[in-house]
């Protein structure tokens, strides 16, 4: 079983699926999303709309995050596709 670096006190904690999730993948808020890919909240929302942007995920019960992971795999297939044209 792989092991992962806890970040609350550096102490090295077995890997199962949910540590995994918990610490290598981040769930930010729409402020650093827009941050990160340079959209719009207008822009994020119809392209999620489209089916071209990741959903996000429910946090709270008037809240939600995007997974890390589904917005770096968007950027990565936007630059992949840069490159096909």
């Amino acid at each position: 079983m792989a092991e992962a670096l806890n970040r609350n006190n550096g102490k090295i904690i077995p890997q199962t699926p949910i540590t995994a999730f918990v610490v290598t993948d981040e769930v930010w808020r729409r402020p650093k999303v827009e941050s990160v890919t340079g959209l719009a909240c207008s822009t994020i929302y119809l392209q999620m709309k489209n089916g071209t942007f990741p959903k996000p995920i429910k946090i709270g019960e008037r809240a939600v995050g995007w997974r890390m992971s589904e917005v770096n795999a968007w950027l990565e297939q936007r630059t992949a596709d840069r490159e096909d044209v």
